[in-house]
């Protein structure tokens, strides 16, 4: 019924109203605990990433370089 429904909503923001909230998981001992691990994991990851791709542009920059002389030692050779 709507009086069931309104007492229970009450209850709840009364529930509400009295929790306490922490930003974290806290301990019994009542000391803060915030779990860092999946967070440093991730950004370890991600500069590794960088890393590899930095590494690949590198290498395919090289490469280019290298065709580009290739091709132009070839030139030279037809010309003469």
């Amino acid at each position: 019924s709507k009086k069931q429904q309104r007492e229970e909503a009450e209850r709840q923001r009364e529930l509400l109203l009295h929790r306490k909230f922490t930003s974290s998981a806290v301990t019994s001992n009542g000391a803060t605990h915030i779990n860092l691990d999946h967070s440093f994991d991730y950004s370890q990851r991600l500069d590794s990433t960088h890393a590899h791709v930095d590494s690949y542009l590198e290498q395919a920059r090289l490469t280019l370089e290298s065709l580009q002389f290739q091709g132009s030692t070839l030139k030279e050779i037809r010309k003469k």
